[in-house]
């Protein structure tokens, strides 16, 4: 039947059936490669999604791990500051008991200094203040003592010998 229809067709049609064949063939080749190149870009997709799906469950481990490292963060910063707050109060109880301390012992020493102090007698009054007075007397003549051998160095003896001299 085929057969009959070219037949049937005038020649100068027939140039154009040729011509469409043609260009249905190329077109056939043109969505073959199309399809080709579909194919293609689906599998690109897949990879894609298949890629994306991976990131998202990174980025979801990398957000737990870092939701664990904020937690223990702060945690350590908490016990950091209950460590400071210790330290501060053990500090000052320290420093309250080194004063109580201090407190206590100059009371002590203020107790025995007040046992030993000796009690003068006016017996005892008396030798001091002998005691003293000569201190002063010595000193006294240590000084004359002390001018009496300045002036003996000074003095021009044959001076004095010749104005003090019988002869004369």
């Amino acid at each position: 039947m085929n057969g009959d229809i070219q037949s049937e067709v005038l020649p100068e049609c027939t140039r154009g059936f040729s011509d469409i064949r043609l260009s249905v063939g190329l077109i056939e080749n043109r969505v073959e490669g199309h399809d080709k190149l579909i194919d293609k870009l689906a599998e690109g997709i897949e990879k894609i999604e298949e890629m994306n799906n991976n990131l998202v469950k990174m980025l979801t481990v990398h957000e737990h791990k870092h939701e664990i490292h904020e937690k223990i963060e702060d945690d350590i910063e908490e016990d950091v500051e209950k460590l400071h707050s210790r330290i501060t109060t053990t500090t000052r109880e320290i420093q309250d008991r080194i004063d109580d301390l201090k407190e206590e012992i100059n009371k002590r020493f203020d107790a025995l200094a007040i046992r030993l102090t000796p009690i003068e007698t006016p017996e005892e009054i008396r030798v001091k203040k002998t005691l003293q007075e000569l201190d002063r007397w010595k000193f006294l003549l240590m000084a004359i003592a002390i001018a009496l051998i300045f002036l003996f160095d000074h003095v021009n003896w044959t001076f004095l010998e010749k104005i003090f001299s019988p002869s004369h």
